[in-house]
């Protein structure tokens, strides 16, 4: 006991040098980590409270994506099915104005086979419009049954044929004039 005693008059005596040391604000957080927080029963009822509010949510949640993804799984599969119907009708479309324009251009480079320069310029005009198609197919990549896109690419056509039909008929009226005015010239010697 005396030990005990003698200890804790040290202790008295030698206050002040052991005061002038406080302990490191790092020390003091990890000793407030070890010790457990008691809760009070208010914030064991905020606890509660907040989580049955989060499974009303996520049974809130679930209920609105199950039927959201069942209408978008089946409306997806109708739209594949149009999308189909829409790319062949395209793709039969695409196949007639093709082969009328190649029809068109092998008349107007056989009329033309001593004339290169109006082959040439009509290649660039229907480079142009080959450019334009180009950017209408690659938009119509993005919606198969835009009304807009397909209607464009049907008057790209069109536009094409016309220009091929126009100067078919300039090369025709040119041929009937060149061969007018040579029956004119022979009918005048």
């Amino acid at each position: 006991m005396e030990k005990h005693q003698s200890l804790e008059s040290f202790i008295h005596q030698n206050r002040s040098g052991f005061d002038s040391q406080t302990p490191s604000p790092e020390l003091w957080s990890r000793i407030a980590r070890q010790i457990p927080v008691e809760q009070t029963p208010q914030t064991k009822k905020q606890k509660n409270a907040l989580f049955y509010i989060r499974r009303i949510a996520a049974i809130g949640l679930i209920a609105l994506i199950i039927p959201s993804a069942w209408y978008f799984i089946r409306t997806d599969s109708k739209t594949t099915a149009l999308s189909e119907s829409v790319l062949s009708e395209i793709a039969e479309t695409t196949d007639y104005y093709e082969s009328q324009i190649k029809e068109k251009r092998q008349q107007v480079i056989n009329l033309t086979a001593n004339n290169p320069a109006i082959t040439e310029e009509m290649d660039l005009d229907l480079a142009q419009l080959d450019q334009v198609l180009k950017e209408l197919k690659t938009d119509l990549k993005d919606d198969v049954s835009n009304p807009e896109v397909i209607s464009a690419m049907i008057q790209n056509y069109r536009l094409r044929l016309q220009i091929m039909e126009q100067l078919l008929d300039f090369i025709e009226k040119e041929k009937n004039d060149t061969t007018k005015q040579e029956a004119y010239e022979k009918y005048i010697l």
